[in-house]
């Protein structure tokens, strides 16, 4: 199944150009095939013969080297050199040199694999991810060059989210447990289990891991007037906040403080928020919320939501972050996408220094 085209990926390239990217894979896509050509189980293809059928006409094309794996992927980050990159698919850990298309390394994950539950750390260099067993339980593991272990056990229940790193502390999301469990990402070890709001989606740390924000997919906790429905059948499920249709009405944001273990802060943003990036040095905090094909940004400081804006309907992706950042990737698409105007930068009313490469749709 390949991923939609849609689903956010956000990239903080560095602390003066910053921006991030949605809906496009600029040097490196990772897709997955249900038949594939010409591969095998231990390695990648290039291409496929069937690609399939994309409805309503759309034409995909790859933008950068394609590494087609059997199954989903869901996780991918840069390993320690540029060639060099770490992939958690349904069954297995890999380490690949994407240049050659090499697998260096590939270990096997029981049970299922988290949604974006894979991280490299620079320091130990190791790649640290999180999977679920057959028995529901959350594991957290380290994979080096020729090894991997699994450094912790129940973690927590049946899912888990987006990982962030920043020094040695990893923050991973425990959907199912409302907890953002944080982790001594040298040993990988359990140092706490905290407490968040509802369906914890996604994480970005500060860059001395002592403060986190959290995204929460089924938002704040409801309150006695609100109208909820259940998230599940079990007794016991959590009640999210719904429309009077039957859709989620919350989605928030919180700040916590990884000292105190506790929650500081939490902000009301669209509902189903998931990727964050977060600008340390400008206090800002970006989250794209699927459900609404929104960015928001948010001011870390003041903990106040600054603009919400909206991605073009069926919109060939969408570059925001400094002008600086924005003018680098119109150079280096403008050959492959032909872009005539002379604009190259269009600043946001409400934040001169937030740029996008095409207007969004503000609210």
């Amino acid at each position: 199944m390949l991923p939609h085209w849609t689903d956010p990926i956000p990239v903080i390239l560095s602390s003066l150009n910053f921006g991030i990217v949605l809906g496009m894979r600029l040097s490196l896509l990772l897709i997955t095939a249900g038949c594939l050509a010409a591969q095998t189980n231990d390695s990648p293809a290039r291409a496929v013969t069937d690609p399939g059928v994309v409805t309503t006409r759309q034409a995909i094309t790859p933008a950068g080297v394609p590494a087609i794996f059997q199954g989903r992927v869901y996780g991918v980050d840069f390993g320690a050199t540029e060639s060099e990159i770490w992939v958690q698919t349904a069954t297995h850990i890999w380490r690949l040199d994407w240049r050659q298309n090499k697998v260096l390394d590939r270990f096997a994950h029981e049970g299922r694999a988290g949604i974006a539950s894979l991280r490299f750390h620079a320091a130990s260099s190791r790649a640290l991810a999180a999977s679920v067993t057959k028995d529901n339980e959350v594991r957290f593991s380290a994979a080096a060059p020729g090894s991997h272990e699994v450094t912790q056990k129940e973690a927590g229940k049946f899912l888990a989210g987006a990982m962030a790193i920043a020094g040695n502390t990893a923050a991973l999301p425990l959907i199912y447990d409302n907890k953002l469990a944080v982790f001594d990402a040298a040993s990988g070890k359990l140092t706490a289990s905290i407490k968040t709001e509802i369906a914890p989606f996604g994480a970005a740390l500060s860059a001395d891991g002592k403060t986190a924000w959290v995204s929460n997919w089924g938002g704040r906790v409801p309150k006695p007037a609100d109208l909820t429905a259940p998230t599940g059948y079990k007794p016991g499920a959590d009640h999210v906040v719904v429309t009077p249709k039957g859709s989620a009405a919350s989605g928030t944001l919180v700040r916590i403080d990884l000292e105190k273990q506790a929650v500081t802060d939490s902000v009301a943003v669209n509902p189903h928020p998931m990727a964050l990036a977060w600008d340390t040095a400008r206090n800002r905090l970006y989250v794209a919320s699927g459900n609404h094909d929104t960015v928001q940004v948010i001011d870390t400081a003041t903990k106040r939501l600054l603009a919400t804006h909206r991605l073009r309907w069926l919109s060939d992706g969408a570059v925001i972050g400094s002008k600086a950042f924005v003018q680098e990737m119109r150079a280096h698409w403008r050959e492959k996408l032909g872009y005539k105007r002379a604009k190259g930068a269009y600043e946001a009313e409400e934040d001169p220094e937030f740029c996008m490469l095409r207007p969004l749709r503000g609210e």
